[in-house]
């Protein structure tokens, strides 16, 4: 993974969050870790001085731990919890983590509950969801519960003041045409899902992209990018019994591209809304 620092000095009477310096985490953990202290920080209203005064860390160690450049203790997650007033639960994965900041990527068995909550805690603090999915509709859009963000309850707490109004919708569903229309499932059950799936194209907060069939992709199989707050981004790529994380900018830059591309070939999101409804059998 290339490391980049940007050049000057950070102005320390803005928020936290506006001047941690724009490196790469060294590792998924670290991104997390970093990611949640800054979300936090944001939160409080605190700026690096006050945090770097309140844990008797140096500026330039609070800073770096912010960015996931830095090396992170247990001891540290500890401090800073006392610091944010961090759940208990939130506490002590985030020390489960820093004992894991090496990690450059995850593959995990989904019966790993520990694993699933590195990603729940990624999702709560990632600005933008984009899930592509070529074969099946994604769970949280067929189900009645989805509650318009993709994230994990057990954390909610440390987001859910700081969650910020976006100019753009912050998930973004590429679906396949196919998807909507293969064979084989009962039209009563098709009809359902439909409907569902109109209901949530109508939500701001959520951009459903249909890929006609003149676009063909093959080979890619589904899954999601998350754009973490400093401008580095997660692929979660998700099979029937495992799942990959990749961090490194090589593999990220790659699904980066892909979505690129489909935004440029996909329906727009009214587009996609009056297709719906067309299979419906009703305006848009």
């Amino acid at each position: 993974m290339t490391e980049t620092h940007a050049r000057g000095t950070p102005d320390r009477g803005l928020p936290a969050m506006r001047y941690t310096r724009r490196t790469h985490a060294r590792s998924l953990c670290g991104l997390v870790i970093g990611a949640v202290v800054t979300t936090s920080a944001m939160k409080a209203g605190l700026t690096v001085r006050q945090i770097a005064r309140s844990t008797a860390f140096s500026m330039a160690r609070v800073s770096r731990i912010m960015t996931g450049f830095g090396p992170v203790r247990p001891t540290d997650v500890a401090v800073l919890s006392v610091v944010f007033g961090w759940a208990p639960k939130l506490r002590d994965y985030l020390c489960q983590l820093a004992t894991r900041t090496h990690v450059t990527y995850w593959l995990y068995d989904h019966s790993d509950t520990q694993a699933e909550d590195l990603l729940g805690v990624l999702e709560s603090v990632s600005s933008t969801v984009t899930v592509y999915a070529p074969l099946l509709v994604p769970r949280c859009l067929r189900v009645a519960a989805y509650d318009d963000h993709i994230r994990s309850e057990a954390f909610d707490d440390v987001t859910r003041a700081t969650r910020q109004p976006h100019p753009e919708p912050r998930c973004e569903f590429f679906l396949d045409a196919h998807v909507l229309t293969r064979p084989g499932i009962p039209e009563h059950v098709r009809q359902q899902q439909l409907t569902h799936l109109a209901r949530r194209a109508s939500n701001d907060d959520i951009a459903i992209r249909i890929v006609t069939a003149n676009a063909h992709y093959s080979g890619v199989e589904a899954f999601r990018l998350l754009a973490v707050m400093r401008g580095e981004s997660v692929v979660h790529l998700e099979q029937p019994t495992t799942s990959l994380l990749l961090h490194h900018d090589s593999d990220v830059t790659t699904y980066a591209i892909f979505i690129r591309t489909l935004r440029s070939m996909a329906l727009d999101p009214v587009a996609s809304r009056h297709f719906i409804a067309g299979l419906l059998g009703r305006p848009g």
